[in-house]
């Protein structure tokens, strides 16, 4: 998961919460929820600001679905502020990976209104805070690290404007097939130099997820993208039932278009799990699901890891840019992720900065800010004491 940091209440206390393009809620958890990490949870009574608005709210995800109460109060995000946003507050959830039972603590949803809350992004972009309607993701790569943590700079999240530093060429735009999710059509799959059919109309709806860790498709595209893979086969049994293997020394080429370039796709990407029971075998990153979902692909963090992605309001949508030198360099870097613990006073009163990171960076900038005024600060009230005492020696 990639996740970032939001503060909620007043006074404002710091949520993890996982970046998802492809919901948009935002959830936390309830300070009295058994699952949540000690003193990290929202407690609605000791927020002068909150609203109770519903004793009742779930939703429902992939992987299973929270239940809660809906409440109003200040959300802010690197230094956007909005005083009065709706979100869920987890008293149960019921997921494949519990979010609150580890580092991450919650969830904040990036993708168009569904109906129940006005997402925070959504707000934002209304009010016309953003200096540009979008916003842009690069994410990182640690899953080939050895020795890494569980937690690692995972990237940057940009609101209101893109990173140039982070991408070179022109942006390939997309525009959306269907909304709420950032769904667009995926025309071509290519592997090992050979072009896989994709079914057009509602069979190459895509949505762009960066909550989703996987590439999922329907099962007879899945099934040929694997028979061009040299010793490939689908996992009959075991935990890994449904999902495909092969050998490990094959080196994967696999790329996706939309339309326009074909993206490609790491082979170590590709390379989901190298711990498969199989000696030799490795778990690819493609998968088949169920006919039963929103779209009939969700492209996740496997394909995002490779691209500069682009989420655009107005004209909607979904946006593409080669990554630049400087972007696959922060692969595998050790560093702090966001932190829990409270920045220096008045940070949310800073300077107005467009991203919030998902890493430290801004924090040390942030620091840096804050020592560079302090210095001002003590040399101002230094001269303005020496003026008050020569001012009353005079009048003695």
């Amino acid at each position: 998961s990639y996740f970032g940091v939001v503060a909620v209440g007043t006074p404002p206390i710091d949520v993890e919460v996982v970046i998802d393009t492809g919901s948009s809620d935002l959830w936390v958890p309830s300070s009295s929820y058994s699952k949540c990490n000690p003193g990290h949870g929202y407690n609605a009574s000791s927020s002068s600001t909150s609203e109770l608005l519903s004793n009742s709210f779930n939703e429902s995800y992939g992987t299973g679905y929270f239940v809660g109460s809906l409440v109003s109060d200040v959300v802010q995000m690197g230094d956007f502020s909005i005083p009065n946003q709706e979100f869920g507050v987890i008293s149960f959830e019921n997921q494949t990976g519990s979010l609150t039972s580890n580092s991450t603590q919650g969830l904040i949803g990036f993708s168009w209104p569904n109906g129940k809350t006005t997402p925070f992004w959504f707000t934002l972009v209304k009010a016309g805070q953003w200096d540009e309607p979008l916003m842009a993701l690069h994410i990182t790569r640690f899953s080939n690290v050895s020795g890494a943590s569980d937690a690692e700079p995972g990237g940057s999240l940009t609101l209101g404007y893109t990173n140039s530093s982070l991408y070179t060429g022109a942006i390939e735009y997309h525009n959306l097939t269907t909304y709420p999710p950032w769904v667009i059509d995926l025309t071509e799959i290519t592997v090992q130099g050979q072009s896989v059919a994709v079914p057009a109309g509602s069979s190459a709806n895509a949505m762009i997820d960066s909550g989703t860790e996987l590439i999922y498709g329907p099962a007879n595209v899945v099934a040929n993208v694997y028979a061009n893979i040299p010793g490939s086969q689908l996992i009959q049994s075991g935990g890994l039932q449904g999902y495909y293997q092969y050998p490990c020394d094959v080196s994967v080429d696999i790329s996706l278009s939309f339309g326009g370039v074909s993206w490609p796709i790491s082979s170590t990407h590709f390379r989901w799990l190298t711990d498969n029971p199989n000696p030799g075998q490795c778990t690819g990153a493609f998968a088949p699901q169920s006919s039963d979902q929103l779209t009939a692909w969700i492209i996740g963090d496997v394909f995002l890891k490779n691209v500069y992605a682009i989420f655009r309001y107005e004209p909607p949508a979904v946006g593409f840019a080669t990554l630049s030198e400087v972007a696959p360099a922060e692969n595998g870097v050790d560093g702090s992720p966001p932190s829990m613990v409270p920045p220096p006073v008045d940070r949310y009163n800073q300077a107005r900065r467009l991203g919030h990171s998902m890493s430290s960076k801004f924090w040390v900038f942030g620091l840096v800010l804050y020592a560079f005024l302090a210095v001002v600060y003590i040399l101002l009230n230094s001269i303005c004491t020496s003026s008050w005492m020569l001012l009353t020696g005079l009048r003695a």
